[in-house]
């Protein structure tokens, strides 16, 4: 079956609503506590999601010529969804981390609700970038990805809700009280 435009905005926002669900129904104080050495806390976690979701739309903001000329079309067959989340397993069952531009400083404490605005303004943000892109476009442009390499913008598409699930499960099986 394919995706159309209003499909894709309906399960990226829904990716975003189920995260700030499960932030809500924790106590603010846990969000922010260190669980586990040398990993992130809750909160941090949604942080990474918020600053990794800005990437993609200020990439989706930029004028098409300038994306194309830095990046090129996309040379190969488009992955399909269940391609996108085996290639993004195994980057990380292989060591693969987000960079540190992605992460928050360690030290660092929030709020809910500055997460909550944080979430609720990229999910915006990435909504419009998206509204700005016909569907074939979608699928020609592309962008590079920190460990997965050139995805075109349809697959930074699904890479964005694949990108918030995992972390929403690692939030459920590691950090739910």
């Amino acid at each position: 079956m394919e995706k159309s435009m209003k499909t894709i905005a309906q399960d990226v926002k829904l990716s975003y609503d189920v995260l700030v669900d499960w932030m809500e129904s924790h106590s603010e104080s846990h969000l922010n506590t260190k669980l586990y050495p040398d990993k992130w806390t809750a909160a941090q976690h949604v942080f990474h999601i918020v600053k990794s979701s800005k990437a993609i739309s200020n990439g989706f903001n930029l004028p098409k010529e300038t994306l194309k000329s830095m990046f090129g079309s996309l040379e190969r067959e488009p992955y399909d969804l269940a391609r996108l989340k085996s290639n993004y397993e195994k980057m990380l069952s292989d060591g693969g981390k987000a960079p540190p531009a992605f992460s928050a400083d360690p030290e660092r404490q929030f709020t809910k609700d500055e997460l909550r605005k944080r979430l609720g303004d990229e999910q915006a943000n990435f909504q419009l970038s998206l509204l700005k892109w016909e569907m074939d476009e979608l699928t020609s442009y592309t962008m590079p990805h920190p460990i997965m390499g050139k995805l075109s913008l349809l697959e930074f598409c699904d890479f964005n809700i694949l990108h918030n699930r995992h972390h929403l499960n690692t939030l459920n099986e590691k950090y739910s009280m």
